[in-house]
């Protein structure tokens, strides 16, 4: 997802996070929560479909039973 909303710097720039964090996120294959609506709108703003609270949500969701 952040390789789709235009790389690791980009999206940082865009979300307001550091690179790191950014590269943090997506080694963990985790964006937090409260990032999602920002995600949302720079999907948005660059026409990528399939990123939407229902999506983020979905993933969060398969995770945490893959974990559990």
């Amino acid at each position: 997802m952040i390789e789709a909303l235009g790389g690791t710097v980009q999206f940082a720039k865009d979300v307001g996070c550091s690179v790191s964090t950014a590269s943090s996120w997506k080694i963990r294959n985790s964006i937090p929560p409260r990032y999602w609506p920002r995600v949302v709108d720079i999907a948005r703003y660059h026409r990528v479909p399939g990123i939407s609270f229902e999506t983020l949500a979905g993933l969060a969701a398969q995770k945490e039973r893959r974990a559990s």
